[in-house]
């Protein structure tokens, strides 16, 4: 079986980037406007989450082979193999996770 990769769909990746992009449009709006310290502190703590969610649902992969699977998570973006069986852990890096 040839390697296999997924990713997540466009459908759910663009709406979550479009969605921080215009946080950040609207954060930066209240630099120019002249917006009070509440509603930046409030932008802020929206943006920073969604921000991180978006980056992340589009970096992640599962990749598929003979030799087991992996899933490639934010930030890293090495990859390794392993036995597919019932049991999961994650690897020592804390960042990708092996089915072994």
């Amino acid at each position: 079986m040839p390697n296999r990769i997924y990713t997540i769909n466009r459908a759910l990746v663009l709406p979550l980037a479009l969605n921080a992009l215009l946080l950040l449009a609207v954060f930066a709006l209240t630099f120019i406007r002249q917006g009070t310290s509440t509603e930046r502190f409030l932008l802020l703590a929206a943006l920073i989450p969604m921000a991180v969610i978006a980056l992340e649902s589009s970096l992640r992969k599962v990749e598929a082979s003979d030799s087991g699977l992996t899933l490639i998570k934010f930030p890293s973006g090495a990859r390794s193999t392993g036995r597919i069986s019932p049991t999961w852990g994650p690897s020592r890096s804390g960042r990708r996770s092996t089915w072994y």
